[in-house]
């Protein structure tokens, strides 16, 4: 048996540069189950906070339908190990309370498909203070009485197809600031596909107190306001909410390194944004940011782009109707460019001079303007076109697609940076670019893309906005008493395996690799022996 010896003796070192992968649970809970359940399929956690309690780096919580109490994480997972919540199916499980309804105070969790619902009370339904690396995916965040989403100091967000609404605060009968998600010193924070509308201060705002942050990303996301279709708490249905789609607050000390924080926007469709404070902008883009804005439409508001020096903001492929002002510049702003863009019918003003020192070293370059003559900012830059409606699809129809031979079909100029239009076709198409945020072509978008007026893959409310308190993030209702019901995806079963739903301890990943290697040792062994 000196082979056996001598295989285990190299197993055994070995075991050291290749470690197995850790042990995982999954625990259970089902909101209808009896008192002293200890979490296995059979035998269900009353309340989500048991599972909480009692869960480790890389288990797996699965959440059966009903109505649970506020929750609070317990402790930290891992980068290579999150906890994972998750709802099955999806949007029929919800966290619901008077106020704050989940302390995430921990790293590396992951909650998908739940809902969470403040109800209207005077909290922020979600507080992320030093929760870094939590990860919201299908989730719905609702009826929130302060901001639906506050992460307060955190790295590391992500916040995955999602909904975001209701978050209105009330004050002596009036109505104040509450946002979709803010936060005072966020690093890397990504919103990608998502809806965030029906806020009464912004759906998203960085940094209220003026901390170092930087990294914000929004992508594929759908921002709007308007009037409220229920009461909120003390604030009436009816009542116009809303400030912004962004803002973005800098301090003294910028990202902390002393460079600008850096945002990035890009395939976004923002509305709504008018008749509840003066000036009141789409985004507003203010103090010392780098920003970037790529492939976004606008409309319905007041302003769609509000630049406040010293911002430093690049728009490109950006399709602009139904506004007071396209652009409004303020303060010096300094190193604007507005590229390859449409602005389509009912825009007011293309651009409006809001005060200040003048703009410095303003570049508009590949705008198509649908009007008898463009822009005093626009008449010396390169390609820009006044147009009339006949080169578009549908400009009645705010369709702004270009229509084959059409004048701004390969009139423009190729602008570094700019290699794809507002539905992602890359640029150029035929012999050069085309002017304004749309590369004629006869072939259909890439998958995914959006239309001029956000009718984008997560159509959860149509041009004008839904609005409507479904109770789900994936498509159900809510019934009286708060339970919801009908459709949604099912959750994942990450870590689970074969033995996912036993109770059991098992392996949270593939053991195929390890097992392969003992027996490539212990072969060799034998051979040696």
């Amino acid at each position: 048996m000196a082979w056996l010896a001598k295989g285990s003796w190299v197993l055994l070192g070995l075991g050291w540069l290749f470690p197995v992968t850790a042990w995982a649970d999954d625990f259970h809970v089902d909101a209808t189950a009896g008192p002293g359940g200890v979490g296995t399929e059979d035998d269900p956690f009353a309340e989500l906070q048991d599972a909480l309690d009692v869960a480790q780096a890389g288990d797996v919580i699965h959440v059966r339908p009903g109505t649970y109490a506020p929750i609070a994480t317990a402790t930290d997972g891992t980068g290579g190990a999150p906890i994972l919540v998750v709802a099955e199916p999806a949007g029929q499980a919800i966290v619901q309370g008077n106020g704050t309804v989940l302390e995430a105070h921990h790293e590396y969790h992951t909650f998908e498909g739940l809902v969470f619902d403040g109800g209207y009370g005077a909290g922020d339904a979600i507080d992320g203070d030093g929760a870094n690396f939590l990860e919201l995916h299908d989730v719905e965040v609702r009826r929130s009485g302060r901001d639906c989403i506050d992460l307060h100091t955190v790295e590391g967000v992500r916040i995955v197809g999602s909904r975001i609404h209701h978050c209105v605060a009330g004050d002596a009968g009036g109505v104040v600031d509450a946002h979709g998600v803010t936060g005072d010193s966020v690093f890397e924070l990504e919103i990608v596909d998502s809806e965030i509308y029906l806020f009464s201060g912004d759906a998203v705002q960085l940094s209220p107190p003026r901390l170092p942050w930087g990294g914000l990303a929004i992508r594929g996301c759908r921002l709007w306001t308007g009037a409220l279709d229920e009461d909120a708490g003390a604030v009436a249905a009816g009542t116009v909410v809303g400030e912004n789609a962004l803002d973005t607050k800098v301090g003294a000390m910028l990202d902390g390194n002393g460079a600008p924080p850096r945002v990035e926007l890009e395939d976004v469709t923002v509305w709504g944004f008018s008749g509840f404070i003066t000036n009141q902008a789409a985004l507003l883009l203010k103090e010392d940011v780098d920003v970037r804005v790529d492939r976004v439409t606008v409309y319905e508001s007041e302003l769609a782009f509000r630049l406040r020096g010293p911002a430093l903001v690049r728009v490109q492929n950006a399709v602009v109707h139904s506004v007071d002002a396209a652009v409004r510049y303020e303060d010096g702003l300094s190193g604007a460019e507005i590229l390859a863009s449409t602005f389509g019918g009912g825009v007011g003003a293309a651009f409006v001079d809001g005060g200040g020192d003048p703009p410095v070293g303003l570049v508009v370059d590949d705008l198509l303007v649908l009007g008898d003559a463009l822009p005093d900012e626009a008449s010396g830059g390169m390609a820009n076109l006044a147009v009339g409606p006949e080169v578009f699809v549908d400009a009645a129809g705010h369709d702004y697609h270009l229509l084959e031979g059409s004048t701004p079909v390969d009139a423009g100029v190729a602008l570094d940076g700019v290699t794809v239009d507002r539905d992602g076709t890359p640029r150029p198409v035929g012999e050069a670019v085309d002017v304004g945020a749309y590369e004629w072509s006869d072939e259909p978008p890439p998958s995914g893309s959006t239309g001029d007026d956000g009718a984008s893959s997560m159509d959860s409310g149509g041009g004008e906005g839904s609005g409507a308190l479904d109770g789900t993030a994936g498509g159900g209702t809510t019934e009286p008493d708060g339970t919801g019901t009908g459709p949604g995806a099912s959750g994942s079963d990450e870590g689970g395996g074969d033995d996912s739903g036993c109770g059991c301890r098992h392996r949270g990943g593939s053991g195929t690799g390890a097992w392969v290697l003992v027996g490539m040792l212990a072969g060799w062994s034998w051979r040696r022996a």
